[in-house]
């Protein structure tokens, strides 16, 4: 269960110092502090036994799961245009069963602007830039993913780019099935009311994409596998990861 910095396993990442070196958060230094999720992702994957507590949460759902590596910063290519997903941490599995996907959040939200708020902005750019890609990107992933469905437009950006990648990657590791898993790390620092907006704003995304299934979900829980127009043909199984600092 190594962690390496990309797919072809050439450099492997064993402490904090080689994973800020070879993949830092967007903002490097401004968002590589202790208490914030970019710093304490690292610590967590770095210990063995965090990632054996971590597999052993996901041998819930799924019991022959085996870990192969682990990659932080995991570009994502889920269309062709340009600023692919990131996700926080990408983790392949070795009998090819599943692909899994993490974001890390303290209490950092799922972006500034929800979908509706997203396209609004993108339209006005358009107007003052007509080379601009950005309101096509928008449509391309509506039409793509969500079969221009209107109830994305109140759904976090964020949320959904994460389900395009983590659904992308399923489809280029020829698996059945995908995991995203929200790992949230709590400290005396975490601001409450931050944590509850951004839990909101996941299980609103959880009854969108498992269309009204699921409203709800619990610390240590991954819910049963969605399949349904958006997943198409694959199983997705959403779990929530909780970390006390």
């Amino acid at each position: 269960m190594k962690i390496y910095s990309d797919e072809k396993g050439k450099k492997e990442i064993s402490s904090e110092e080689e994973w800020f070196k070879l993949c830092p958060p967007k903002k490097k230094e401004k968002h590589w502090k202790s208490e914030r999720s970019a710093k304490e992702m690292a610590k967590f994957w770095l210990d063995p036994s965090k990632r054996e507590e971590f597999q052993n949460f996901i041998k819930k759902a799924m019991s022959a799961f085996d870990c192969d590596c682990i990659i932080p910063e995991y570009v994502s290519k889920f269309d062709d245009y340009r600023s692919p997903r990131n996700h926080d941490l990408y983790i392949a599995e070795k009998n090819n069963r599943t692909v899994i996907t993490v974001e890390g959040k303290v209490d950092e939200p799922f972006g500034n602007n929800n979908f509706e708020e997203k396209l609004e902005e993108a339209k006005k750019t358009k107007d003052n830039n007509p080379n601009s890609k950005k309101l096509e990107r928008l449509t391309n992933l509506d039409e793509k993913y969500f079969h221009k469905d209107s109830g994305i437009l109140k759904i976090r950006y964020q949320l959904l780019t994460w389900f395009a990648g983590a659904k992308s990657d399923a489809e280029r590791a020829n698996t059945d099935n995908f995991f995203m898993v929200l790992q949230e790390f709590k400290s005396d620092a975490t601001d409450d009311k931050k944590l509850q907006k951004n839990h909101g704003d996941f299980e609103n995304f959880i009854e969108f994409i498992s269309e009204g299934k699921f409203k709800s979900i619990e610390a240590g829980q991954i819910l049963e596998p969605i399949a349904n127009k958006y997943t198409g043909g694959k199983n997705l199984y959403i779990g929530y990861y909780s970390v006390n600092l």
